[in-house]
């Protein structure tokens, strides 16, 4: 987990603890999201447990802390360059262990999955609403746009990772592009 600078040292500690402990046991073979306990999330990070429900409501709250991190670097690139080149983002974070971590545990359990989609359509939704406050409405409502377009690129996604990524990425960018009708994105004019 990142630094934000404005909170206390010994809580951005036991958060990273926490969530570094999370991506480890989810990254254990046979380890699926649903089999975690937090007392094992706890014992893998040497933290106690009145301590992470200090921090975390249960280990779906670590998750999304954790995942609303991830999305934090993929707010500081430009919208429009992660809406042409999805597939080529995901092939760039899947070189980071938490983001393969994820995307196995999202292939593995019904539960992640449905998180995860709910995850990336909320920020995505955040963003179109920020831009459309910025420079007016898109022709299409951005809840509708953000639902459509994260449910697509989850599907792609996990479609591509199945199939062991055999299709470059730079092509899958393309058939999506194919796909979408990028007006969607279009903003109505004042």
């Amino acid at each position: 987990m990142k630094n934000d600078g404005s909170t206390d040292l010994r809580v951005r500690r036991t958060r990273k603890l926490l969530w570094d402990a999370l991506m480890e046991l989810l990254g254990e073979s046979g380890r699926t999201f649903e089999s975690l306990t937090v007392a094992e999330i706890c014992e893998r990070a040497m933290v106690h447990r009145t301590t992470f429900y200090k921090h975390f409501e249960d280990k779906y709250h670590l998750l999304c802390v954790g995942c609303e991190e991830l999305n934090k670097e993929l707010a500081a690139m430009d919208f429009e360059e992660r809406m042409r080149r999805p597939m080529q983002l995901l092939e760039q974070f899947g070189h980071r262990r938490q983001f393969r971590t994820l995307m196995k545990s999202e292939l593995e359990s019904a539960s992640i999955k449905s998180l995860m989609q709910r995850i990336r359509s909320d920020f995505m939704k955040n963003e179109l609403l920020a831009l459309e406050r910025k420079d007016g409405p898109f022709s299409v409502p951005a809840e509708i746009i953000a639902e459509f377009y994260a449910g697509a690129i989850n599907g792609i996604a996990a479609w591509w990772v199945q199939h062991g990524g055999d299709i470059p990425a730079e092509t899958m960018d393309r058939y999506i592009g194919q796909l979408l009708n990028p007006s969607i994105f279009n903003q109505q004019s004042q």
